[in-house]
């Protein structure tokens, strides 16, 4: 019977709770989240305005693509290639294609993703999605464009110096994102960097800089004869070279040769 008596007292207490759909009148729930803050579109992941989407690098350099994520909270990345069938290349920090030279990394701060690409080929030109795990997903494509590098003779291909006065060339490698082992000058065929010539100058200025010409070496020659004419070539380490025809004007030529 103390059964029996404990039992119903169990089912009074329980009565009006229901199996799921029914609440007690003094039965306190736990608040939920309100849905103005799932809705609220300044705190749903959202890509930053300021991402480039639009990519350069050299044959055989790495490309960087990164992708800035606002709110981004615990989602997961996915870098795909876009395509007719899109490839997964890395979801989060896991590489999924076979292929080493794509990886994916985080930033401290959380909401950046940079997509890595060493030793870059032609065929890894096109586009690369930036993909989120939101619902619906959210997706950003970065279209990357893998050139051959040239080197860059800044001015003329043709270049008119009086006799006595200064030759100076500048020789850039833009696209890069590495800054080359070596520019070499040549005169002609012969190598001119470690030719000792007494008034022969060569001034290198390697800097990192995927905006301007900042890859560069300056060659002067200073108080320049007949002898300094000829064709000038820079060759970089990493870029196709780059040539200006330089030509000693004598004071007796006609002006209009300069």
């Amino acid at each position: 019977m103390a059964l029996i008596h404990t039992l119903a007292l169990f089912l009074l207490a329980t009565e009006g709770l229901g199996t799921g759909t029914g609440t007690s009148p003094d039965m306190e729930l736990p608040p939920g989240r309100p849905s103005a803050i799932w809705n609220n579109l300044l705190l749903k992941p959202a890509f930053d305005e300021t991402n480039v989407d639009h990519v350069v690098a050299a044959k055989g350099s790495t490309a960087y693509i990164n992708c800035m994520i606002n709110h981004l909270g615990d989602r997961a990345v996915t870098w795909l290639r876009a395509a007719d069938v899109a490839q997964v290349l890395t979801v989060n920090t896991f590489t999924y294609t076979s292929s080493p030279r794509f990886t994916a990394h985080r930033s401290p701060q959380g909401n950046e993703w940079l997509l890595k690409i060493t030793d870059t080929k032609l065929n890894d030109t096109g586009g690369y999605e930036c993909q989120v795990s939101t619902d619906p997903k959210i997706s950003l494509t970065f279209n990357v464009q893998v050139i051959e590098a040239e080197a860059e003779i800044v001015g003329s291909p043709e270049v008119f110096v009086k006799a006595g006065g200064d030759i100076e060339l500048t020789c850039g490698v833009p696209h890069v994102t590495e800054p080359p082992e070596f520019i070499l000058w040549y005169h002609d065929t012969n190598i001119i960097n470690y030719s000792g010539k007494p008034n022969l100058e060569v001034v290198e200025d390697v800097e990192v800089n995927m905006d301007s010409r900042a890859n560069s070496s300056k060659l002067i020659i200073h108080k320049s004869t007949s002898a300094d004419s000829g064709k000038y070539t820079c060759k970089p380490s990493n870029a196709k070279e780059a040539s200006v025809d330089v030509h000693i004007i004598r004071e007796e030529q006609p002006a209009a040769m300069q």
